[in-house]
């Protein structure tokens, strides 16, 4: 019988692109030797086999991933596991009509899976539908993946953004704020829209809002300037660079002294080579 957290552990390796590098295979091989031989010693077992099979994909071996999965198919026609990896594959061959089929298959029979697998499950089936061009569709498995998942993460809510329209992309980025409210990747974004949308201040305010709660202020000013700067607004996005530097140049316990040389001399270029700035207000 399977055991969640391996179908877990399962989930979050199909959620990873292929490693290609030699590095990448020399440093999986000796997990892959030991995975085998386990396989070998409890064949009724599935979960070293099916681990197996994963690793295999993850190095660019499908042939032994497909090899494995006979081997657990012939003992388990509908082991969840198995259809999850054959997604996998099938997104990497770019058949994602096929990859679709598959998750549909897992979901059907995945009423004893935790909410964690079924999320990652879910998420896959949406890349495969986005990248079949059925946005809303897409939308919709990102929405329950982020509803369902004890801990979901940004980057189904970003990926969800790029599928949606601006008002709606940004509607779906404030309700992943709920859950993750001090997300920096999500406030961002929701800044990049809302300016983008022409709402200039309304992004630089969020920015502005989201240092003070959270600290790190300097680099979120220097990036509330940027957004000023990118959209015309020269003499706001000066302010915020100054405000940016005074707080790096009044800081004597920064934590990362090389980033704050780099964000520093960032600043200081920008300063010096912005032109002239005439404000849109």
């Amino acid at each position: 019988m399977r055991a969640p957290r391996q179908l877990a552990a399962l989930l979050f390796l199909l959620c990873l692109p292929i490693l290609s590098t030699a590095h990448a295979h020399d440093e999986v091989e000796a997990t892959l030797a030991r995975l085998d031989s386990l396989a070998h010693a409890h064949p009724d077992d599935l979960a070293p086999r099916l681990r197996h099979a994963e690793l295999s994909r993850l190095v660019g071996d499908p042939q032994a991933a497909r090899a494995d999965l006979d081997a657990i198919e012939s003992r388990s026609p509908r082991h969840p596991g198995a259809y999850l990896l054959e997604s996998a594959l099938a997104s990497d061959d770019r058949k994602f009509a096929e990859a679709e089929r598959w998750i549909d298959r897992f979901l059907a029979i995945s009423d004893g899976e935790s909410d964690a697998t079924v999320a990652r499950a879910l998420v896959l089936r949406a890349e495969a539908l986005a990248a079949q061009g059925n946005a809303a569709a897409a939308i919709a498995d990102y929405d329950r993946a982020f509803a369902t998942a004890p801990a979901p993460h940004a980057d189904w809510a970003l990926a969800r953004a790029k599928l949606a329209p601006p008002d709606e992309a940004l509607a779906g980025i404030e309700r992943a704020l709920v859950r993750l409210p001090d997300e920096p990747s999500l406030v961002f974004r929701a800044s990049e829209v809302e300016a983008a949308d022409g709402r200039v201040d309304d992004g630089a305010q969020r920015l502005e809002g989201f240092a003070a709660r959270v600290g790190s202020r300097e680099a979120i000013l220097a990036r509330a300037g940027d957004l000023y700067a990118q959209n015309g607004r020269g003499i706001q996005a000066e302010a915020q660079w100054t405000e940016a530097l005074r707080l790096i140049e009044q800081d004597r316990n920064y934590r990362n002294v090389r980033a704050k040389e780099d964000l520093r001399n960032q600043l200081v270029a920008k300063l010096r080579f912005h032109p002239t700035p005439s404000s849109r207000r």
